[in-house]
């Protein structure tokens, strides 16, 4: 197991803790991310109060801290260090560069381009984003078709309501149509979230009441 940590600074926290609700909402936070790592060198020491953490193991993950949320999404690029600077390809060999992130926040910024009912509408801009880009159009099919395993841990005393919205609770999926909350009856750690998503480490176990 690989782990690259890197400090969030007071700048790029909303952009990282801002609520996700779509799927254009995490690729575009795995394309903002590989911005902040291709520039800043993962940490040696402790990290701050915030901070994310690329994971490389089995199943590969980002999680992301602050002091009452901790959430997670698959990574779902393969990563490597080539001359102390990480390089990400995706699973069939592409290098995820600056222009490439890029070229695809490009696509997820559109306002209009997912609202046309014509697929030929749909199809020109996006490959005039990537018309110097070969591969692009590969690298973003293989985000909007690949499960994102979001979940995220939160400390949420302002919306606390008994057992419908617990004060600790996990909430997984992020759809309005999909989202549900797992109530925890204490606060949870942040190497303990990283634990339960470890699929190399022995399962943690629900305890209805």
């Amino acid at each position: 197991m690989k782990r690259f940590a890197f400090t969030i600074a007071p700048w790029n926290s909303e952009l990282v803790f801002n609520p996700i609700r779509a799927r254009k909402d995490v690729i575009t936070l795995l394309m903002k991310v590989i911005k902040l790592m291709d520039v800043g060198p993962a940490l040696i020491g402790q990290p701050g109060e915030e901070y994310f953490e690329l994971v490389i193991s089995h199943t590969s993950r980002l999680f992301f801290y602050s002091e009452d949320k901790h959430f997670s999404i698959g990574f779902p690029f393969n990563a490597a260090l080539e001359n102390d600077q990480l390089v990400f390809k995706s699973m069939t060999g592409v290098i995820i560069d600056s222009q490439m992130t890029s070229d695809i926040l490009g696509v997820m910024s559109s306002e209009e381009i997912f609202f046309y009912d014509d697929i030929i509408d749909f199809a020109a801009p996006v490959s005039d984003y990537f018309l110097h880009n070969k591969g692009g159009w590969a690298v973003l099919r293989d985000l909007l078709m690949t499960e994102d395993g979001y979940i995220r841990y939160d400390h949420d005393p302002v919306h606390a309501k008994g057992d419908i919205h617990p004060l600790h609770h996990l909430d997984v999926f992020y759809g309005a149509r999909q989202t549900f909350k797992i109530g925890l009856a204490k606060k949870i750690d942040r190497a303990h979230l990283h634990d339960a998503l470890d699929s190399q480490t022995p399962c943690h176990y629900l305890n209805p009441k």
